[in-house]
């Protein structure tokens, strides 16, 4: 007794009588497990606590004396006895209180809203009433939406989805499923996909290319390269579709979600690398080491809440903020990871019409509002991902198996996308608003085939986006004027130029010997850069070749059966006008060999040094190792 004394005590210092009673109201037992009067109203009445009527509340009052015989859904239940006891000591000018007996032997079953939201424990608050932010007609839509869908995909081997929708001002989530069915223990409905740390697939590709325009190294039409390329530890990236396109402008890449470029782009630059080693500074940094490259196609693990944020970010102006699961938690100002120029310019790409990764229906939909909207789809076939966002909303939908099977129709095109459009053509119903165009987001002509500044000798022309003050000034490099002798075709420089041989301009694309080599390899059609004249006394071609086969520093391990019968393919680019390439190991002559022509060799045990020259002298070497 003298331990509650003291209890209550504190109880009257810190807290208001108010305070005090609406604890108790609370936490008071209403019969079974019931506690507190606004589950109690939920339970045996079927309405929040503020709808009840004034018999109903009286009810309520009655319960707690003895809750287990007071609750009116037992079927032995006291309740009306114990209420009329309360009519008799309390004094109300009421006249009709006569026991509302419709609530006897009946209880509302538990509605289940949100269980996932709940379970997550993503929210923190001291409040003894937390107000969610769920919005439940929107929490409803979605759930009815992916029970639809659910069905259908479970033929296909797809059991399990997850949907969240985000307020972008407020970044309050207003709907959060992580299964399509919490009761469906067969296919683990209670494990919540939402908060799954799963292969983001090419979701993050958009995040390569913002950090690319915010370090001014491209802009929507730059021409980058979707030509395979050799990494270490055998890494060889390829697209989706098993081909390539060669030349590319960023935006072609990125709405058709090429994985060569925005490799290639994220080694240039370790953007991707950088914006998530921001948002994750501690928690990650191996995961974001081991991932290395393979970050930009899904080597690197993340929630559907974690993609959900990162977007949102793209939606408000480049700042990064967490989701809010409560009406009380403060609006954050956020952390900046993109200018809000980078922003709009990719948002501007995400929502082109002429992609791959949408719905058949989407460009025929007479109510579809503008939406910026990505894809992804993770290696092996066990993820379909859709992210998409205007500026008031972020919806992200996911599809897979939790328990990691794969299915062939897992990709986030055909599986995801389709009920992200659903849940945002019933948020927006006709609304079509967009983001405005940041004052430094400018327009200007660019070359249209390199997508650089235009010089003198371009013809072709396109708009681009640029930030102004941010991306590169630089002119066309790829369109320069040569002559060629009219006799034989022979390119002539100021060295190698006669008064008495006629000769004319050509307008010539000069690319790196890279886009050389894959465009001779692959057979397409290309004016290459002309022969230069073999006698000129002071030519040097202007790029050296390269060797692509093997990778510099490789180590290669054979037993003693394999040392002296395995062979290694030698391999170098050059540009068009190299007649053919001179092959060394260890400063010992192999074999003069054409341009595309691989020579196989067997090096000896040990370090050998592989050199590659052409007939100007230009070279080039690396070195490997034989175990």
């Amino acid at each position: 007794k003298l331990f509650e004394v003291f209890n209550a005590l504190q109880l009257e210092f810190h807290y208001s009588k108010k305070e005090i009673l609406e604890m108790y109201l609370n936490k008071v037992p209403m019969g079974g497990n019931i506690e507190g009067v606004g589950a109690a109203s939920w339970f045996y009445f079927g309405k929040n606590i503020s709808e009840i009527s004034l018999k109903e509340a009286l009810v309520l009052v009655s319960i707690p004396n003895n809750p287990n015989q007071n609750r009116p859904d037992s079927l032995t239940s006291r309740c009306k006895e114990s209420y009329e006891k309360v009519i008799k000591k309390i004094k109300i000018s009421e006249t009709d209180l006569e026991f509302p007996s419709y609530i006897l032997k009946k209880r509302y079953a538990n509605p289940y809203l949100c269980p996932h939201f709940l379970e997550s424990k993503s929210y923190i608050s001291t409040n003894w009433i937390t107000r969610f932010s769920i919005d439940l007609n929107v929490q409803k839509f979605c759930e009815n939406i992916i029970k639809k869908f659910s069905k259908k995909y479970s033929t296909l081997g797809i059991n399990n989805g997850a949907i969240i929708v985000v307020d972008n001002k407020t970044m309050q989530v207003l709907a959060y499923i992580g299964s399509p069915d919490y009761f469906d223990d067969k296919n683990n409905g209670k494990v919540n996909g939402a908060k799954i740390l799963r292969s983001p697939g090419s979701t993050l590709k958009p995040f390569i290319y913002a950090k690319a325009i915010d370090k001014g190294l491209i802009t929507p039409k730059k021409i980058i390269y979707d030509i395979p390329k050799y990494y270490a530890d055998d890494f060889v990236p390829y697209n989706f579709s098993k081909n390539t396109s060669g030349l590319v402008t960023v935006e072609y890449a990125l709405q058709q979600s090429l994985n060569i470029p925005a490799i290639r782009l994220e080694e240039e630059t370790k953007g991707l690398s950088e914006l998530i080693e921001n948002i994750f500074p501690l928690t990650r940094e191996k995961d974001i080491k081991k991932a290395a490259l393979t970050i930009a196609i899904g080597g690197f693990y993340l929630t559907l809440e974690d993609l959900v944020e990162l977007y949102a970010s793209l939606a408000n102006e480049g700042k990064y903020k967490k989701l809010k699961f409560t009406t009380s938690e403060k609006i954050e100002s956020g952390k900046e990871i993109l200018s809000k120029e980078a922003c709009y310019i990719i948002s501007e790409m995400l929502s082109g019409y002429n992609r791959p990764d949408l719905p058949h229906s989407w460009e025929f939909n007479p109510r579809l509002a503008k939406l910026a909207l990505k894809t992804g789809t993770s290696f092996g076939l066990k993820d379909a991902w859709c992210i998409g966002y205007n500026p008031d909303y972020t919806i992200g939908v996911w599809f897979g198996n939790v328990n990691g099977k794969w299915s062939p129709f897992l990709i986030g095109a055909e599986i995801a996308s389709p009920v992200l459009v659903e849940v945002f053509n019933f948020l927006t119903r006709d609304v079509d608003r967009w983001f405005t165009k940041p004052e430094k987001v400018k327009k200007r002509k660019v070359c249209a085939v390199s997508g650089e500044k235009p010089n003198i000798f371009c013809s072709n022309t396109t708009q681009d986006y640029y930030i102004e003050g941010v991306s590169s000034e630089k002119e066309c490099s790829i369109h320069k004027q040569i002559f060629v002798r009219k006799k034989d075709g022979k390119m002539v420089c100021a060295y190698c130029m006669k008064e008495n041989e006629e000769y004319k301009k050509l307008i010539i694309e000069n690319w790196p010997v890279e886009v050389f080599h894959y465009l001779m390899s692959s057979g397409k059609k290309y004016n290459f850069l002309p022969p230069h004249n073999p006698d000129c006394p002071n030519y040097l071609s202007s790029h050296k070749p390269k060797i692509i086969s093997p990778m510099k520093n490789s180590v290669f391990y054979f037993s003693q059966s394999q040392e002296t019968n395995t062979k290694i393919l030698l391999e170098a680019m050059a540009t068009p006008d190299t007649q053919y390439l001179y092959w060394f190991i260890n400063d010992e002559f192999i074999k003069k060999a054409k341009i595309l022509e691989k020579i196989p060799v067997v090096p000896k045990s040990g370090k050998n040094k592989i050199s590659v020259f052409d007939e100007y002298g230009n070279g080039d070497s690396i070195w490997l190792e034989i175990k």
